[in-house]
Formats: structure tokens, C-alpha cells, sequence
């Protein structure tokens, strides 16, 4: 009997769960990945000596039965707290600010208050705007206000509050708790082990996914043509977006609104290596307020984690996608300015860097998936419809529980196989999640 074939365009983590249960169950699997390595945006860098810096993907957000979790401790792949509450704030000149550092659970209950009454299609900055005009943000200055935006919005959710939607601040929610990791050793262990024994092709972005035939699907690359009866398509938003993959016929039109409507956030990296720290030993994270719109608003000691001197600094937004059309040097210069105004003017210059730049990046254009205004929950399901059963889509874009989060682009890779497993098996499909 000839086994039912499955192509997962795409080998980041969706495309690889869902590969890895396929294959588990006996049905023939190919995965094209258009990168020169596995793992999409999950991203392990270890050209600095005896470091792993994860480019894209840092942490599991919640641990509490958390699949992922689960999974990376069933691999016995080693992860560590991250100390959110080891938290300092300061202002330019080096002083502490004290507001931010102890008193910033003010700003999102002040924000809850002022969402009463604003519809869906509302503005976070909307929200902002509402909340400051009743009077709850008076103890806060704009550049303070910016900060605490800047860290609630612009780096979590990879959109400016005058971009994103306040339906995204109901997304997701706690269901795995607090608790967050970090791997020391690098989160590409995960994608290595559910890479094992698949057949994945590198260096193969693929062109066009033609489905017009009754049975079989044929996908497209630069260089060779895949047919399979069934294709899994796993790659970021910011691709489909971009209108690289052509279908045919055209996708639906309930699917083009949700991918146009959808918006690609970005959250990008700059780590700095020195050759011993500066910094306060004791602190894990610190902010700082700066002019607004905040740059560089929020820094990780990574000392902790690492065993060497070594800061992570987020920039998310529009001032990340300012900061991609600089050099590496415009960069450098203003990160190390805003040391310097912290730590004083002797900071030493870093040994090394590493800089991201994920909007340029061809195979992702972004960092995470978010609700821009116009966009809402339902659109992510859209997204997630399959096509005459033969066209599937999975990532944390499609996941309407857990979006932008490595554990919803793991969770929707199972989704997807064990729906594609039940329809070889003629059982009806399940519902979205």
C-alpha cells in the first residue's frame, strides 16, 4: 500500500512538530525549509566563543503544563528561571527611578480601568490618550509614559500602541502561569531533536503551491518541483504577506483578508560581549527612560545565564525598523550613548556584538504576528482554515490561544497533523485553537 505523502513547507518549529508526528504515524513526509538551516525563527547564533545567543526565540512563556516545556524537559535539555522581578529603571545620568523601578503596576490596572466603553477597533495609544485624560497616568512623565509603553507593547507585541489593536491585550492570557525560561545552552536543541529522521530539504523557498488538480498538489521551488496529496505550509505571516508563494487557484477570500489584515510586529536584538561587567551583578533586567519615542528602553543582564559579561538589548516597533536602515556602527553608537548616560562616560567599548535585523530578513519579515487595528481574533482561525482538505496552515500566527509564542507555534503544528491524521482516516476535522 502506497503511503499517504505530506510536504511541511517550512522547518521551524510548527513545520516540525507537525513533520515529526506525521512521520511517527507512518505517512510519507517531506519538510522544504527555504533557509540554510532548520529552526526558523527560532534561532541559535554560536559564532562567539562559548556562547549561545538566541537570535530570535529566548524564552517559554509559562511552564505549567506547557507542551513545549514538557517536551524540552523529556529531552533533558536545560533551561533556567528568568527573574522578571530583578527589575531597576534609570534615568538619563545614571539615577534610579524609583517610579518605574517599584511603582509600573499602576500603568496597565490605569490602562484596564480606561478600557471600558472603547470598541474593538480602538488604539492601544487610544487607550493610553483615555487613561491620561481621566487623570490616571499623572504620576507619570510622557518619557516615563513611553518607557513603560515602549516595554508593554512595542517590544511584546512587536506593534506601537498607535498601531496595535486593544483586542490583542485579550489574546493569549496565563494559561501556563507566570513562570518563564531561558535556555543557556541555546532553544535550538528543540528544533534539532524534532528535526531527527526527517527528510528536510535546505535552501528551497518555495514559489508557488498549485492545487487545481483533483488529487495531488504540486509545490514549486526555484530548482524542482514536489507533489504530494496533502501540503502543510508552515512559513511566518510577514511570507505570506510578502505574496512570494503563489496559489493556485488564488486562496480564499476570507484568507487573503486575515493575512492583509494581520500585521508582522518586530522586536529586534543587540547583544553586546565585554570583557568584564560594569553593571550591578544583582540586576537582571533594567529600563531606561529616555526621549520619546524610547530607544533602547530595556536591557537583560545576561551574566546570570551565560557566565559572561554579556547585555541584551530590545529594540521593538517603528524604532526597530528605523534601526535596520543604520549601520552596525549607528547601532553601537547609540546603545553605548545610552550606557554611558547610566553606567558613566569610561563604559568600556564591547569585544563583540550581534544585531538582528528580522523585518529584512526575506524568509520571516518580522518578528511575531500581532492584531493591528482593523485586524481581530476570528482572523487568525481564517488563516487557519484548511483548504479542500488538501492545504493546511500552522504557526503561531494561526494559533488563536498562544500567538507569537514558540509553544503556539509548536501547539499548532499538532493541530494541524493530528487534523491531517484524522482525515486519512475519514474522520470529521476538529475545531480551531
Amino acid at each position: 500500500m502506497v503511503k499517504e505523502s505530506v510536504i511541511v513547507i517550512g522547518a521551524g518549529m510548527a513545520g516540525l512538530r507537525a513533520a515529526s508526528l506525521l512521520q511517527e504515524a507512518g505517512l510519507q513526509v517531506t519538510v522544504l525549509e527555504a533557509r540554510d538551516r532548520i529552526g526558523g525563527r527560532t534561532w541559535t547564533d554560536r559564532s562567539m566563543p562559548d556562547l549561545a545567543l538566541d537570535m530570535g526565540a529566548n524564552w517559554i512563556h509559562g511552564i505549567a503544563g506547557n507542551p513545549l516545556y514538557e517536551y524540552s524537559q523529556q529531552l533533558g535539555v536545560v533551561t533556567q528561571q528568568w527573574d522578571y522581578d530583578s527589575y531597576r529603571a534609570y534615568n538619563a545620568g545614571g539615577t534610579t527611578n524609583n517610579l518605574i523601578s517599584e511603582g509600573s503596576e499602576r500603568f496597565m490596572p490605569a490602562l484596564s480601568r480606561a478600557v471600558a466603553g472603547l470598541r474593538d477597533s480602538a488604539s492601544v495609544q487610544t487607550l493610553i490618550d483615555k487613561s491620561a485624560a481621566a487623570g490616571e497616568l499623572a504620576a507619570f512623565s510622557q518619557a516615563e509614559i513611553a518607557l513603560l509603553a515602549s516595554q508593554t507593547f512595542s517590544n511584546d507585541y512587536g506593534l506601537d500602541a498607535s498601531r496595535l489593536s486593544v483586542s490583542a491585550l485579550d489574546e493569549g492570557g496565563e494559561a501556563f502561569g507566570d513562570t518563564e525560561v531561558v535556555f543557556p545552552h541555546g532553544y535550538d536543541a528543540l528544533a534539532s531533536a524534532l528535526a531527527e529522521g526527517l527528510d528536510i530539504v535546505l535552501n528551497s523557498p518555495v514559489t508557488a503551491v498549485d492545487y487545481r488538480e483533483d488529487t495531488n498538489v504540486v509545490v514549486k521551488t526555484k530548482t524542482q518541483n514536489y507533489t504530494a496529496s496533502r501540503v502543510l505550509i508552515t512559513v511566518p505571516l510577514g511570507v505570506l504577506k510578502a505574496g512570494v508563494i503563489e496559489f493556485l487557484p488564488a486562496l480564499p477570500s476570507a484568507q487573503v483578508a486575515a493575512i492583509d489584515a494581520l500585521e508582522m510586529g518586530l522586536l529586534d536584538k543587540l547583544y553586546l560581549r565585554f570583557d568584564k561587567g560594569f553593571w550591578e551583578s544583582d540586576i537582571h533586567n533594567f529600563g531606561y527612560v529616555n526621549e520619546v519615542p524610547a530607544r533602547f528602553p530595556y536591557w537583560l543582564n545576561l551574566q546570570p545565564v551565560t557566565g559572561e559579561p554579556v547585555l541584551l538589548a530590545f529594540n521593538g516597533g517603528e524604532v526597530a525598523l528605523q534601526m535596520e536602515g543604520g549601520t552596525d556602527a549607528d547601532v553601537l553608537a547609540e546603545a553605548m550613548g545610552v550606557l554611558r548616560s547610566i553606567y558613566g562616560e569610561y563604559v568600556p567599548e564591547p569585544m563583540d556584538y550581534r544585531i538582528t535585523r528580522w523585518a529584512a530578513d526575506p524568509f520571516s519579515y518580522g518578528s511575531y504576528s500581532a492584531l493591528a487595528m482593523g485586524a481581530t481574533p476570528e482572523m487568525r482561525c481564517d488563516l487557519a482554515a484548511p483548504i479542500d482538505n488538501r492545504i493546511f496552515f500552522a504557526g503561531e500566527a494561526t494559533h488563536s490561544q498562544h500567538p507569537a509564542t514558540v509553544h503556539g507555534a509548536f501547539l499548532s503544528g499538532v493541530r494541524e497533523a493530528e487534523l491531517i491524521l484524522l482525515l486519512s482516516r475519514h474522520a470529521p476535522r476538529r475545531k480551531c485553537v
